[in-house]
């Protein structure tokens, strides 16, 4: 697995220029060569995922996406290849998954087997793209529909959000490695990783924002957070994905050992009450990102939240929006109650 490298700045890396080394213009060196014009290697929980294309990018990636941009060479974990098209291939009336958005109830993304592995289609507008995938999940072909603006144009934000969150999350549990949960995750100063999951409203964010405020403790994510499993135990990572923390501070992105999972709810005052195994998973299950169109990936999952909670310590946690939640939790973690 390798680790991650951040850029101080956004570059697109353009190998038109490299001469090919063979004589003939259609060797499998030169095709490579121009497949791979443009390309950008992110590093995302020890892994490399590479984007390439031979369609000029209109943008390859943003600010928020500096920090997982990878400098060194290396061999990718995944690949994807991005092609730009006036007209997508139509659907295979075959089962598949589909999201709806909540705003407008229309379809966001949906995926689908193939012969050979699996289609994910995003019909969002002026961001229509579908990815062919190998069964393995490390080898995929992007088809982008040419932006209305013009030109044969595409952007790599497109990809990253949300295909890429799907893929790894996806990708993650079906070789049971790990899984991404929604919660948002703390490295105090002593060490110790903390991990404050729920639902939406629950107080991730404001959890969040206040160890930032009020410590020197490194702030992992406030609303997606990678679990991947290393030997007995589990590291936190930080993904891409997340709230409201990019507006005030920089993610922290290096792993960090998951210690305690508090399950978070606001309340009227700071109580911390121990879970045993059963009401932990009904607190943690709800809190991760299912793959419901692929059975055996879904059973990894549920295996998956089992070896989280005997990894750590599980606990529900109401509390009170001020600094004082803070010594409180430092208190219930050291103590291991």
């Amino acid at each position: 697995m390798r680790r991650l490298r951040a850029i101080p700045a956004a570059t697109v890396v353009d190998h038109s220029s490299v001469k090919s080394a063979t004589v003939s213009g259609h060797s499998r060196q030169s095709l490579q060569k121009e497949l791979s014009r443009y390309a950008c290697d992110l590093g995302i929980g020890g892994l490399r995922i590479r984007f390439q294309s031979r369609f000029k990018p209109r943008r390859l990636f943003d600010k928020r996406l500096e920090g997982f941009v990878l400098k060194t060479a290396g061999k990718p974990d995944i690949l994807i290849q991005v092609e730009v098209a006036a007209q997508l291939p139509p659907r295979r009336k075959a089962p598949r998954f589909t999201t709806i958005h909540p705003q407008d109830h229309e379809e966001n993304w949906c995926v689908a087997p193939t012969t050979n592995g699996w289609r994910y289609d995003c019909g969002l507008e002026n961001r229509e793209h579908a990815v062919f995938l190998n069964r393995s999940l490390d080898r995929g072909r992007a088809l982008m529909l040419a932006k209305k603006e013009g030109g044969f144009i595409w952007d790599l934000n497109d990809l990253v959000y949300d295909f890429l969150q799907v893929l790894l999350i996806w990708r993650l549990v079906k070789r049971g490695e790990g899984l991404i949960a929604h919660a948002a995750a703390v490295r105090d100063t002593d060490g110790r990783g903390y991990l404050f999951a729920g639902k939406s409203g629950a107080g991730k964010s404001t959890t969040a924002r206040l160890w930032h405020k009020n410590t020197r403790a490194d702030i992992l994510n406030d609303d997606r957070v990678l679990l991947l499993k290393k030997g007995r135990r589990f590291l936190m990572y930080n993904p891409p994905w997340h709230g409201e923390m990019g507006a005030y501070l920089s993610p922290y992105h290096k792993p960090v050992r998951l210690d305690r999972i508090f399950f978070l709810r606001h309340g009227k005052r700071n109580v911390c009450e121990p879970l045993g195994f059963e009401k932990a998973f009904r607190r943690l299950y709800p809190a991760v990102f299912p793959v419901f169109w692929d059975v055996e990936a879904l059973k990894n999952l549920v295996s998956l939240c089992g070896q989280v909670l005997q990894a750590s310590t599980a606990c529900d946690l109401s509390f009170v929006k001020n600094r004082k939640v803070i010594g409180f939790v430092r208190q219930k973690g050291r103590s291991g109650t």
